[in-house]
């Protein structure tokens, strides 16, 4: 969890930020687009139950206050994020990572990786079955067709 966040615009502001021995990224995220601000930051904070499945983080914060829940994975599209099983933006932050908007008290953080392109996989693959399958009725009813056709000479 982390109370503040810097914004950059570039890539060359970006490593600069990394670099810089000024910034406590313990508290502190580096971000490439704005984030819904914080209305009272938290004192403290708790994490539990924490869960990481194939392509599922699942686990539980609760917090006195507002935050901002850092996951040190990579910032992919696909993922999708709810909080108490609301959907939530995602952002990109600190280069390679994620990081979300958490409200203050219990919260069930769920993240999930849906790419767009297992959807698209998965569809490509059973049109394809779909008509390999119809090819492979329409040629063994043509075979049957001529069986029938001879046996009736």
């Amino acid at each position: 969890m982390v109370k503040n966040v810097i914004m950059v615009n570039t890539v060359t502001d970006l490593t600069n930020k990394l670099q810089d021995p000024d910034i406590n990224f313990q508290t502190t995220a580096i971000l490439e687009k704005p984030i819904t601000p914080l209305k009272k930051t938290f004192d403290q904070y708790q994490i539990t139950n924490f869960s990481d499945i194939h392509n599922e983080v699942a686990f539980d914060v609760e917090t006195d206050g507002d935050g901002y829940l850092l996951l040190a994975d990579s910032y992919y599209p696909g993922w999708e994020a709810k909080v108490n099983n609301n959907p939530v933006e995602i952002y990109p932050a600190n280069g390679n990572s994620r990081i979300i908007y958490i409200n203050k008290g219990k919260n069930n953080i769920q993240f999930k990786y849906k790419p767009k392109s297992l959807k698209i996989g998965a569809s490509i693959t059973f049109s394809s079955i779909a008509l390999l399958f119809i090819i492979l009725i329409n040629i063994k009813l043509k075979i049957v067709q001529r069986i029938l056709k001879k046996s009736t000479l």
